[in-house]
């Protein structure tokens, strides 16, 4: 168990991209590295149990944007592979197999049943003392945050215990990708 560092002040009430917040941190890409967006799925091509990460991001233009991909990107030992998309950004493809008990839980809303060193992980990803990152720790161990969220919530705190979650589950509509690729680049 993490010890508790602020009290949560107000709740985040728009849907917030799920798998860029609990799967990209993952990658253990260099917190400057920050993907457009990120998806779990694409229409047809990938689907849930592909178990593929996939991260937008612009188009890597100068030498040192290149290098960049090159290092963080192309060279990742779960990269896949790498398209074009008609909006002229890139989408990057991680392979997250090794990562199935993660992905199960994280497709059930269950981010409290991520592994120690996994929210661990997550939470070194986010600036200490943040909104966002305060927000992260108290949906990954939601029992140090039941009493703020009761209040904010003005709901009695065992219908938080009793639920255990803090967060919704991934919106598989908002977390699929929607364009259409222009070409497939090799690996």
């Amino acid at each position: 168990m993490s010890e508790k560092e602020f009290k949560i002040k107000f709740l985040n009430k728009k849907y917030f991209q799920k798998s860029t917040f609990f799967l990209y941190p993952l990658l253990r890409i260099p917190k400057s590295i920050i993907p457009k967006t990120t998806y779990i799925t694409w229409d047809d091509r990938c689907k849930v149990y592909d178990m593929v990460l996939i991260c937008k991001f612009d188009k890597f233009k100068s030498d040192a944007q290149l290098n960049t991909e090159r290092v963080y990107l192309l060279n990742h030992e779960l990269y896949k592979e790498h398209m074009k998309l008609e909006d002229g950004s890139v989408i990057y493809f991680f392979n997250f197999t090794k990562f199935e008990k993660i992905w199960n839980h994280f497709l059930l809303g269950k981010y409290s049943k991520f592994s120690k060193t996994y929210k661990d992980d997550i939470i070194k990803f986010y600036k200490k003392g943040s909104f966002t990152g305060t927000l992260i720790k108290s949906y990954l161990f939601p029992e140090e945050y039941y009493q703020d969220y009761a209040q904010l919530l003005d709901v009695p705190l065992e219908i938080l215990t009793e639920t255990g979650e803090l967060a919704d589950a991934p919106d598989f509509k908002m977390e699929n990708l929607k364009f259409k690729s222009v070409t497939k680049k090799q690996k």
